[in-house]
């Protein structure tokens, strides 16, 4: 089920500093300075982004991929004439699902087939994971994080911890796409039969080392 969050109220009179309170128009805000389009704090832009969030039922994941657009040069009014010609006769999920469709089909085809295979995971997984688990076909275990970079570019895919314990997790509705992909097609037991050898394989070597300094790390690969 899709989350609803509160909305400001439109027409909005109030302080900017009192909007940014509102989960809805944060999530706007901070995506739309991932995508180097930073907006002013200006009444005009308050109403704009106001009305995106209402257009957008309060969804979160379409708040954030209707402010993505923003990279595609997209102006706010442009974003808000789109979002309301797609609300038309379809429900927040329906919606959803069509924002997923758009980015996932401009991928390219071996983005297309890691993003499928990523429904393996349950619970994130780390670059190393990916590249043991994916690879394969068209997939090169060595061009595997660029895929993922460009899946986090894309919209489909969030990285969190940049760093040493660093993975790779799918908003929970955005998996189900993934998921679809990949239990529809051929791949899905050979998928599923990597993902079962590597982290056991992990566990076996997690086991010697969770009682030695590496315990941060051993406890980190074993979660799939």
């Amino acid at each position: 089920e899709l989350l609803h969050l509160e909305l400001p109220p439109e027409p909005y009179s109030g302080t900017w500093e009192n909007l940014l309170r509102y989960t809805c128009v944060q999530i706007f805000m901070d995506e739309a300075e991932r995508c180097a389009a930073k907006q002013p704090q200006s009444a005009e832009v308050a109403q704009k982004i106001i009305t995106i969030c209402h257009a957008a039922e309060g969804i979160p994941l379409l708040i954030e991929l209707s402010a993505s657009r923003l990279a595609d040069k997209l102006t706010l009014g442009d974003i808000i004439e789109e979002i309301k010609d797609a609300r038309l006769g379809q429900s927040g999920e329906q919606r959803v699902r069509r924002h997923i469709k758009r980015l996932f089909d401009r991928l390219a085809p071996a983005e297309q087939l890691l993003f499928a295979r990523l429904a393996v995971f349950s619970g994130g997984c780390t670059g190393d994971a990916v590249a043991e688990v994916c690879s394969g076909g068209i997939i090169r275990k060595s061009e595997v994080i660029t895929l993922l970079f460009r899946l986090v570019e894309g919209r489909l895919l969030r990285r969190q911890s940049p760093g040493a314990g660093e993975r790779y997790v799918m908003p929970p509705f955005i998996k189900k796409h993934a998921e679809d992909l990949l239990y529809s097609s051929d791949d899905a037991s050979a998928i599923a039969r990597s993902h079962r050898d590597y982290y056991a394989n992990i566990g076996a070597r997690g086991g010697m080392e969770v009682l030695g300094p590496h315990i941060t790390q051993a406890l980190g690969a074993l979660n799939p």
